[in-house]
């Protein structure tokens, strides 16, 4: 594949696309015969799934696909650290935003019922309730951020595919913590709609100071993109510039985006006496 005259062999990668395949396939069982199975034909009302929330969870998935298992995959961790920035954003953003508005609140409670039966509930259900705690979630995604964009760490995904693999699971994973206080879909674990604005508002603050001190650096903070040809023959200041400017940018707007709707949306719902769904 060719990137502004840069080409990228394919490789394939069974791992990611095994994994991403199976989540899939599980998902769509679950909303689909075994949701029948379980409610009967004459009770699938019980058990509601839109054609909006499969869409965006398979959606989801497609964008990890896409970043992980294509020559996009490399183009960010080798040559374009403004690459890496767009891959970085779709994992903290738009990725875990879709799977969460694709989750269904009974398939959720169903899988947890599943874990109380099999392995016991006290314990995990401590767990659980610790690590989607809002203070939790801010905390182990803001550490994560900092933590793999200091030089000396982020250097790792250079040297091994075990520690890009651990970087993106970190940004995934505390994505998904992070924002399930907003948009998980058990309504008794989101927070109030003024809290939720205040939360959104400091989740806003550290990738626009990450993104601030990587746009107006004066040396190239990533020295290893300047030892590999840029797409387009782009200089590694400028592809590190443009990297910070969609760090700074476009890792708070999506945030401020989610806090104006919600804003309305639970301003409607207060006037009209709704409860959150």
């Amino acid at each position: 594949m060719e990137f502004g005259g840069l080409y990228i062999p394919w490789a394939f990668k069974p791992l990611a696309i095994a994994q991403v395949g199976l989540l899939a396939l599980a998902y769509l069982a679950y909303v689909g015969p075994l949701r029948r199975r379980l409610a009967g034909p004459d009770l699938l009302w019980v058990y509601p799934v839109h054609g909006w929330q499969v869409g965006c969870f398979l959606l989801g998935l497609f964008l990890i696909l896409a970043f992980e298992a294509t020559p996009l995959d490399e183009l960010a961790s080798r040559y374009s650290f403004a690459a890496h920035m767009v891959q970085h954003l779709l994992y903290t953003t738009a990725v875990p935003i879709l799977i969460l508005l694709g989750l269904p609140a009974w398939l959720v409670r169903r899988l947890m019922s599943r874990v109380h039966k099999v392995l016991g509930w006290d314990f995990w259900g401590r767990v659980f309730r610790v690590v989607t705690h809002p203070l939790v979630g801010f905390g182990a995604f803001n550490v994560g951020l900092v933590f793999w964009h200091l030089p000396q760490y982020y250097g790792l995904v250079h040297e091994s595919s075990f520690w890009h693999l651990a970087q993106h699971l970190t940004f995934l994973g505390t994505a998904l913590l992070v924002w399930w206080p907003v948009l998980g879909p058990l309504p008794e674990r989101r927070l109030g709609w003024l809290l939720r604005l205040g939360y959104l508002f400091g989740l806003s603050l550290i990738p626009g100071v990450i993104g601030a001190f990587i746009t107006f650096s004066d040396h190239l903070i990533y020295g290893y993109y300047g030892t590999t040809p840029k797409p387009w023959g782009l200089e590694p200041m400028t592809d590190q510039l443009i990297g910070g400017l969609i760090m700074k940018v476009f890792g708070s707007v999506p945030l401020w985006v989610v806090v104006g709707v919600d804003f309305m949306v639970s301003f409607a719902r207060e006037e009209g006496g709704i409860p959150e769904a």
